[in-house]
Order: C-alpha cells, then sequence, then structure tokens
C-alpha cells in the first residue's frame, strides 16, 4: 500500500459554546490518496480521501512547532506518507502523519 500527501486545508477559529465560552479550534484536514485495499480484479488506481488533525497533535507527530506546520506540509507534498493512530476507547484516533522514507537495499 502507498499512501500521498496530496495538500491541505486549514480549518481555524473559535466559537462561542452553550456557556458563552470562547471555544478556539485549530485542524488541518490532510488530503491524500491511497492504493490501500485495490486489487487486480476489481478495484485499480488510487482513491482519495481526507483526514482531520488537530494541528497541536499533527505538530507533535512532525517533530515542529505548531507554527511550523504549514512549512512541513508543504515539504511532505506528493511525498509516501503513514498516519499515525492512537487507541481510544472504541476506536483508533488519527493523531498524525509521518514521512515514509524508501528502503535503500
Amino acid at each position: 500500500m502507498a499512501m500521498y500527501l496530496i495538500g491541505y486545508g486549514v480549518n481555524s477559529g473559535s466559537f462561542q459554546n452553550d456557556k458563552k465560552e470562547t471555544v478556539d479550534y485549530d485542524s488541518r484536514y490532510i488530503r491524500c490518496v491511497s492504493n490501500d485495499n485495490n486489487d487486480s480484479t476489481k478495484n485499480f488506481g488510487f482513491s482519495g480521501f481526507e483526514v482531520k488533525i488537530k494541528t497541536a497533535d499533527l505538530s507533535k507527530s512532525l517533530g515542529v512547532s505548531e507554527s511550523s506546520v504549514d512549512e512541513m506540509l508543504k515539504k511532505l507534498y506528493k511525498k509516501q506518507i503513514d498516519l499515525v493512530y492512537m487507541p481510544t476507547k472504541n476506536e483508533l484516533k488519527i493523531i498524525g502523519i509521518r514521512q515514509v522514507f524508501a528502503d535503500n537495499k
């Protein structure tokens, strides 16, 4: 399976909750293509998808400051990546990405 970063979007701002408190949010929508679950008889080619990741989590997984996340994502454009997961009570949550480096064998 191969997965490639093909873009991202910024989703940040604030809103007031029911208690009239201001809640800030800052996430990135990571856009990828993958050939996961494709087989030669029924499916062929890449399929696209998008995942939402909090910027704070993304900065930790990339090893950069939150202010440098967009710069790092631009460097990873068209590069092979893997999603980083964390187990929660009922499911695996996506908390970041990492670059996949080719084997030098």
